[in-house]
């Protein structure tokens, strides 16, 4: 039997994340913010009527949120402003960080970026573009 995983999902609701965290949610927990309020709180309503077992609650802040969570999975469009991203570096060090990348402008990219390794230090970093979140499973691996 393994152990439960949290995950800190943030800055994804406009992704459509309901069905990964239908998939987290089934084995996992997962603590979920946004700063998208109207975005958030459908995403949150769906979820969990759509996994009525799951254990997928609200952040009040992303520093709770990514506290807790052995796993951050976080939008890029979170992650380039740079007061919200100074307040989880704090607390995600030695962490799996997956980072949603939506921009489609190559130079802009995440992919390979010394500056975003320099984000996270002594975390495990990785990007997967906007069209792979869909494939979740290798979330539930990391």
């Amino acid at each position: 039997m393994s152990l439960k995983k949290t995950f800190a999902v943030i800055g994804l609701s406009k992704f459509g994340i309901l069905s990964v965290l239908s998939k987290i949610g089934q084995n996992n927990n997962a603590l979920i913010f946004d700063a998208t309020s109207s975005l958030f709180d459908d995403v949150f309503s769906k979820s969990r009527t759509a996994v009525s077992n799951s254990e997928v609650e609200i952040a009040t802040c992303p520093i709770d949120a990514s506290w807790e969570a052995d796993i951050i999975v976080i939008s890029d469009s979170f992650v380039r402003k740079a007061e919200s991203i100074k307040k989880i570096t704090k607390v995600s060090t030695g962490k799996t960080v997956i980072i949603v990348d939506d921009n489609e402008k190559k130079e802009d990219n995440f992919q390979n970026s010394e500056s975003l390794l320099s984000l996270f230090p002594y975390s495990n970093v990785r990007t997967i573009t906007e069209a792979e979140i869909e494939n979740f499973d290798f979330l539930l691996a990391c």
